[in-house]
């Protein structure tokens, strides 16, 4: 199984509780690989690199082992969904938040009326796994 993480920089405590979750999926599994995404907004003036972002994670989780991935772009929810199918992951974690800002962007640019976990999972076969502040929650949609 393979896990993908976006994540924010400096890191925020829903960012921790997702690379936790993600920690979680692929513990007990030799094969399973936990990739942590961040995407370094060109309009802003930002910008980590892999090794900062690296440093970052694992000060909070000591002895991790995952992948990082940083990029420039424009828009995060595409960017992630782009890198997710690319590197051929099956789960991606995400914050409540983040699920609602797909929902708007669906709705909104895109004048869909779709649950965006589950036109993802149809659509690439990933599956979204969202967290909130206080539970984890699964969708297998």
């Amino acid at each position: 199984m393979n896990v993908f993480v976006p994540v924010q920089y400096p890191l925020t405590e829903t960012n921790k509780q997702a690379i936790q979750r993600g920690i979680d999926l692929v513990e007990d599994d030799d094969v399973s690989e936990l990739l942590i995404f961040h995407m370094n907004e060109v309009q802003t003036d930002r910008r980590i690199n892999r090794q900062s972002l690296r440093d970052a994670v694992e000060t909070s989780f000591d002895g991790l082992t995952a992948s990082y991935v940083v990029r420039d772009g424009f828009v995060a929810e595409e960017a992630l969904i782009e890198a997710a199918i690319q590197f051929d992951m099956d789960y991606i974690v995400l914050s409540k938040y983040r699920r609602d800002r797909w929902k708007r962007l669906l709705e909104e640019v895109l004048n869909l009326d779709q649950d965006p976990q589950q036109l993802l999972h149809e659509r690439t076969g990933i599956t979204v796994e969202v967290i909130t502040e206080d539970e984890h929650e699964s969708s297998n949609a």
